[in-house]
């Protein structure tokens, strides 16, 4: 594996991988056409995003078919080193990762990495990566700006649709609550429905995204996609009690 990437970038790419901090590290899983990926291992929480080669530099993405486990220690050592790097080189060698940048360079052992296919089925439409199930069919389907979407930290958000407005109750720990009304700046499909989340790993999944991304909601769960020409990023929250 060889890699040349922004500093930034990186630093990005790997937040998503560990779900806003909730994992301690992401295994990336390369290809020669692209890095992704697909984790479902919290149980309740999941990412599936996929990076294509023209995501990175021109001719700056030269990998086989490989697992690479990206830990949240080489994210600290990003924001901490590599300062005014335009880019950084990320090889593999002798079992080892390496970034390497003009003055600042990472070092970690690789570990061996087994991840469990990626239990669900999905697909890519037009909203992003999606079960590929009528089963999971979700019952709104609609595009929010993620300003919209960045509520209050609380224990559980709870969205409520009566088939034309999608409301979140946001509710703390102290039994107090308020009550927030979302505007889509698009629409595919709303119908009645409520479901809770819990607050800490929804912000988690939100701290990770930028921009407009599409808002998919069932009962039983919420996906989150943002798709663009080189990149497409999803993430997966089951929901809670209500």
């Amino acid at each position: 594996m060889k890699i040349k990437i922004e500093p930034s970038r990186l630093r990005e790419m790997i937040e998503v991988g560990l779900i806003g901090g909730k994992l301690d590290s992401a295994v990336a899983l390369l290809s020669p056409n692209a890095l992704s990926f697909q984790d479902l291992s919290i149980g309740q929480m999941g990412v599936y995003a996929v990076y294509a080669k023209d995501f990175f530099p021109k001719d700056s993405f030269e990998c086989g078919d490989e697992k690479v486990s990206l830990t949240k220690y080489l994210q600290e050592s990003l924001s901490k080193g590599f300062k005014g790097d335009e880019q950084v080189t990320l090889h593999t060698d002798n079992n080892h990762l390496f970034v390497t940048g003009a003055r600042d360079k990472f070092e970690d052992l690789l570990s061996t990495v087994d991840i469990p296919q990626f239990p669900i089925l999905m697909k890519m439409t037009q909203y992003g990566f999606l079960p590929d199930t009528e089963k999971t069919k979700p019952k709104i389907t609609a595009k929010f700006s993620i300003d919209d979407l960045s509520f209050i930290s609380a224990e559980k958000y709870l969205f409520n649709c009566d088939g034309q407005n999608l409301e979140v109750r946001v509710e703390f720990t102290d039994t107090s609550a308020h009550t927030k009304t979302l505007k889509p700046t698009n629409v595919v499909g709303m119908e009645k429905m409520s479901a809770a989340f819990v607050g800490d790993f929804f912000s988690a999944m939100i701290r990770c995204l930028t921009g407009e991304v599409w808002l998919n909601l069932s009962e039983d769960y919420l996906i989150i996609s943002k798709k663009e020409k080189t990149y497409s990023i999803t993430f997966l929250l089951g929901s809670s009690e209500i």
